[in-house]
């Protein structure tokens, strides 16, 4: 055994172990959905098998001529799952990949085609009866599919990315850096092997970090949930903060009325409308049909940003009158002063606004 195939298989190895350790923690997802689920089960199975076809073609490369076809079949394996990989991946947190999966597909397919192809033709590949490869002269067809896909996914986390706090950006920015250097050395320099050792930690650290934002963000509504509005606001907020409650108006009888689904459907609304309306302003969930958002705007800013959320609202119940209307009251948390009492400000100052509207709620600022 070389020294380089040597190298390969130890790495391959460890590799390995981290993606099946990957599966078993896929397993214990509750939160993810089925087909998002499978979408990277299949990442991480085709990644191994890319692993192990790589150490395969090494190793064959030295077997002598009578193992040509062989060697010819794990590099046609191995070049059509790595195009598929970055395709898949976008489907797991784009739905619209999803809905339209043939249409991407086309690529994935018509590359694998030619990958199979060449194995005669030696249009990406050629492996010659003396088992020797070296690369087609179509060979830049495979980065072009690989980089589709790669843009493809870039996509799909830039609309995520657009609704998550800038650390959050941050990492998924640092994350692409490290998987594109990775993977363009090995294209430009092939015995580096670097590339699937690259994946195997984007697929670590890109699960990793979609299970952070499970924890820190509302499945429902993508905003920031209760967890993450108590440990932001446990410690000292810096400068002048405006904290603003909003409530939704007999969100209750909507549920009764039309059922849960189209409750949900109206939570997600209301929600989409606060983020644009506030941000890059922090916005959270804290309860059923309760959101909080802590905002760095003036108070004659935040009266003007308050009146044309509201106008929106009025203007979108034109073409849908089963969303609610909204309530808010907001109180501005001067530097020292504890923040439950910029919140009760805001909560009577909520109430009051309810009471002028003929609605009677319940005092939410003794859940705090």
């Amino acid at each position: 055994m070389t020294t380089e195939l040597a190298a390969l298989a130890g790495g391959s190895f460890l590799n390995i172990a981290a993606l099946l350790f990957l599966l078993f923690l896929l397993d214990r997802n509750v939160l993810m959905e089925r087909n998002r689920e499978q979408a990277y089960r299949l990442c991480v199975i085709f990644t191994i098998i890319i692993m192990l076809a790589e150490v395969a073609c090494l190793a064959l490369d030295s077997a002598g001529p009578q193992l040509w076809l062989v060697n010819a079949l794990c590099n046609a394996v191995g070049f059509t799952l790595s195009g598929t990989l970055p395709y898949l991946l976008a489907a797991v947190y784009d739905e619209r990949v999803l809905q339209h999966k043939r249409s991407y597909a086309i690529p994935a397919a018509a590359l694998g085609t030619l990958c199979l192809l060449s194995i005669r033709f030696g249009w990406i590949f050629f492996v010659s009866v003396e088992n020797v490869y070296v690369r087609g002269p179509l060979f830049w067809i495979y980065p072009v599919v690989y980089f589709g896909g790669v843009v493809l996914l870039l996509r799909a986390n830039f609309r995520q990315a657009s609704r998550l706090c800038l650390e959050e950006r941050v990492y998924l920015a640092v994350l692409y850096v490290l998987f594109l250097i990775g993977i363009s050395l090995q294209l430009l320099f092939p015995a580096l092997h670097t590339s699937w050792s690259c994946v195997t930690l984007f697929l670590l650290l890109y699960y990793i970090f979609q299970r952070e934002l499970q924890f820190k963000y509302d499945q429902l509504t993508g905003v920031l949930n209760r967890a993450s509005f108590e440990k932001d606001t446990s410690r000292s907020l810096s400068g002048k903060t405006a904290v603003i409650l909003f409530d939704l108006d007999d969100f209750k009888n909507i549920n009764d009325t039309y059922g849960h689904q189209t409750g949900d459907e109206c939570l997600k609304s209301i929600a989409t409308i606060l983020w644009k309306s506030f941000e890059p302003d922090h916005c959270y969930r804290i309860g059923g049909d309760e959101f909080l958002v802590l905002s760095s705007l003036s108070e004659k800013e935040l009266k003007e940003t308050l009146r044309a959320l509201v106008q929106k609202i009025r203007a979108l119940r034109e073409s849908d009158a089963i969303l609610p209307n909204i309530s808010y009251g907001y109180g501005i948390l001067i530097p020292g002063e504890p923040f439950q009492t910029a919140f009760q400000r805001a909560d009577r100052q909520m109430y009051a606004f309810k009471r002028r509207k003929g609605i009677t709620i319940r005092n939410v600022s003794s859940d705090f």
